[in-house]
């Protein structure tokens, strides 16, 4: 690729020498330019002072009352020309002559210079496919059926352009270029794609995008995209100050960015006083926060409590079952001591002393199990082991 791209820059090389020597700079004489209403506001049609046949797509300079405009040749019918002008100001409806200087070397230079720099970067990109140096996708793809406009020669183009990485669409002047380049951005913008159109001026630029959003007026059929909702959602945007008094402002991306900033200032200005009163509703929200957190607090402290409680309330039913038992054994030591008293039998007095020694035992537990208990108190272990002797 880099061999065939150094070739191609000797080839521009020898070329811009042969112009040069030939003639440099070409000047054609203008009269009656008049703006052409039906088109963009920059398209003037002027008639040739001279029966000459103008370079295909030449550029160059119109020299207007000692002024210099851009100007670019759109199509040339016998001593009629149509010639798109570019100007950092308004220019009138009528211009009586003028003077078409064109300088065939530009646009080679320019070439030179584009090769140049992909030569130095080592970056080719697409270069080898467009200069069909490595194979390219060619393909059909049946383009969006915009309106009965799309049909013929426009719709094959179309449809190469669409299926293939790489399409050349050639015509002479007037053959319709572009309105076909406008239909193509149409239809990849309807499929989701992007395009971007570019043209060593920007009135190319803008006679293409015109036949895209130009409205219906004389007989004339709109823009293939005149009131779409793709346009109205920004897909179709022309970057830079146009130069044209009708390129519409919903089209240009400065106006695009401009009224987006004012939808997000907007935006931002409402979430700014709602992000206000929220504030002004987290104060009172963080009090009853805290009150709830003392609550959770008190609400463990409870829990701990209603624990010990709890286990104490078993404790208690423990000994109360135990108190209960050791009175039952009072009883049954009384009734015993009783009957000890009572009786007559030999030996009588040893087991009376000692029914009346586990009587006043027991009796010793029984009261300091109710003792306890009263005083939240437990059974002393030698009372404890006493008793169940």
């Amino acid at each position: 690729m880099r061999a065939f791209l150094s070739d191609c820059v000797n080839a521009i090389d020898a070329e811009i020498a042969v112009i040069e020597k030939a003639a440099g700079e070409q000047s054609f004489e203008l009269l009656s330019g008049q703006r052409d209403a039906k088109a963009n506001g920059t398209l003037y049609v002027f008639q040739l002072a001279d029966t000459l046949r103008l370079p295909e797509d030449a550029s160059g300079k119109l020299r207007v009352d000692g002024k210099d405009l851009e100007a670019m040749v759109v199509s040339q019918e016998g001593a009629r020309v149509w010639l798109l002008l570019e100007a950092p100001e308004a220019l009138p409806a009528y211009i009586p002559s003028a003077r078409l200087v064109v300088n065939e070397t530009e646009l080679l230079q320019k070439l030179k210079e584009r090769i140049e720099e992909l030569l130095s970067s080592g970056e080719f990109g697409f270069a080898p496919r467009v200069f069909g140096q490595e194979p390219a996708k060619v393909a059909r793809t049946s383009p969006p059926k915009l309106d009965d406009r799309i049909a013929g020669q426009v719709e094959a183009a179309l449809a190469q352009c669409i299926g293939s990485d790489v399409t050349f669409v050639w015509g002479p002047p007037g053959a319709g270029k572009t309105f076909t380049i406008a239909a193509l951005v149409a239809c990849l913008a309807q499929l989701g794609e992007t395009a971007l159109v570019t043209s060593h001026t920007h009135a190319a630029v803008e006679q293409a995008l015109w036949a895209l959003v130009e409205p219906p007026a004389d007989g004339r059929r709109p823009g293939y995209l005149h009131e779409s909702d793709l346009v109205e959602a920004g897909r179709i945007l022309k970057v830079g100050v146009p130069k044209s008094e009708r390129i519409p402002g919903k089209v240009l991306l400065e106006t695009y960015m401009a009224e987006k900033a004012e939808e997000r200032q907007r935006a931002l200005a409402i979430l700014e006083a709602e992000d206000e009163r929220l504030l002004a509703m987290l104060e009172p929200l963080r009090q009853q926060l805290a009150s709830w957190e003392q609550l959770a607090v008190v609400e463990q402290q409870y829990a701990a409590a209603y624990t010990s409680y709890d286990a104490a309330q078993r404790v208690l039913e423990r000994k109360r079952r135990e108190r209960d038992t050791l009175r039952q054994e009072l009883r049954y030591a009384e009734v015993a001591v009783d009957r000890a008293q009572r009786s007559f039998v030999i030996g009588r007095g040893g087991r009376v002393q000692r029914a009346v020694g586990y009587a006043q035992d027991l009796a010793v537990v029984t009261t300091t199990v109710v003792y306890r208990r009263e005083a939240g108190g437990r059974l002393p272990m030698a009372v404890w082991g006493r008793a169940k002797l």
